[in-house]
């Protein structure tokens, strides 16, 4: 790097070369990362620390089976609702990229259960697929978009809903706590997994209807949410 008589004679000779090396030193060190990345196979974008969603489901998931078609499809709608409330609320400590992320990668579980309309082979109910999800993530570093696997089953389930029920799940409470992880949980009840209707969204009466099955208080959980999130008809 070439520099001017004028800049050696004011900060010396010793000062330029430290100046110089630092540069390429930050440089060397960047592209450092960007080849680390590279070969670990990192689940972030090798530019910055944005989760790289799709390459995550192609670790668990062959791209051409039914299964990723239908998992990668419903995160897509999921995500492109929760987004939106996201951006209706117009609260800038929301995790935007997290609300995303999460949103694609919430149902990943899906495939170590059984339920083959939806191309999914597993051994477990359906209803466990959160846990799945959860140590899936968990077992790539993704603790907390993990919790969003978890705990996005119906309004989120508590200790109480599971032994009630006698769900095959670890005995702890599954609840959205975060905004976002309510976000992705509310705009997820507004969508299906089935072929004819996978991208549709379900209008707001037909999903309290869905949310009534599982008892007044969930019900009316799901409409203080939507008041907060100023969900409307």
């Amino acid at each position: 790097m070439l520099r001017r008589a004028d800049d050696t004679k004011r900060y010396g000779a010793t000062a330029i070369i430290k100046k110089t090396m630092h540069n390429i030193l930050s440089i060397s060190s960047f592209y450092g990362i960007y080849k680390y990345k590279q070969a670990r196979g990192s689940v972030y974008n090798v530019y910055n620390d944005d989760v790289d969603t799709l390459k995550i489901i192609r670790k668990f998931y062959d791209p051409e089976s039914k299964a990723y078609h239908y998992l990668v499809h419903h995160g897509k709608v999921v995500a492109h609702k929760a987004l939106r409330i996201a951006r209706r609320l117009d609260n800038t400590s929301l995790d935007i990229s997290f609300i995303e992320e999460s949103a694609l990668l919430h149902d990943i579980g899906i495939i170590r259960t059984y339920a083959p309309q939806i191309g999914c082979f597993g051994y477990d109910p359906y209803i466990t697929h959160g846990s799945h999800g959860r140590e899936m993530l968990e077992s790539i570093g993704l603790h907390r978009h993990a919790l969003v696997c978890e705990r996005h089953i119906g309004m989120g389930l508590t200790v109480d809903d599971i032994v009630t029920n006698q769900f095959p799940l670890p005995l702890r409470d599954m609840i959205p706590c975060s905004r976002e992880e309510q976000i992705v949980c509310f705009a997820d009840k507004f969508f299906s997994k089935e072929e004819h209707s996978l991208i549709n969204e379900k209008p707001l009466h037909r999903v309290r209807e869905i949310i009534r099955r599982y008892g007044d208080d969930k019900l009316l959980l799901f409409d203080q949410w939507c008041s907060v999130l100023q969900e409307t008809v």
